[in-house]
């Protein structure tokens, strides 16, 4: 019985696409990404609304050895960030998430 408990998990683990356990968060330069592969997407400060000031978001980041390109942002990434006053993006950036800026 524990055998087929532990098969399931294993193939929900490996199968199911809303599981991606390749996924790492790495942060550059203050900003928060969630990194998968080669590439890495903006995502929210821990603590919502914590961007602020001008931002550069850089095409490309090394972090432990490891060279990103940035090419999304993430759901929520800046939201309620009252205090930002402008975000310059690159032109990798292949994906918004949904109330990326609210």
């Amino acid at each position: 019985m524990k055998l087929i408990k532990l098969s399931c998990v294993f193939m929900m683990l490996c199968f199911c696409p809303c599981i991606n356990i390749f996924a790492g968060v790495a942060v550059y330069d203050g900003i928060y990404y969630k990194t998968n592969g080669n590439y890495a997407s903006v995502m929210a400060y821990p603590g919502s609304g914590e961007y602020s000031g001008n931002i550069s978001i850089p095409s490309s980041f090394t972090y432990e050895g490891v060279t990103y390109t940035v090419n999304g942002i993430g759901d929520d990434a800046f939201m309620s960030c009252n205090d930002l006053t402008s975000i310059t993006l690159p032109n990798t950036i292949t994906t918004i998430g949904d109330d990326a800026f609210y």
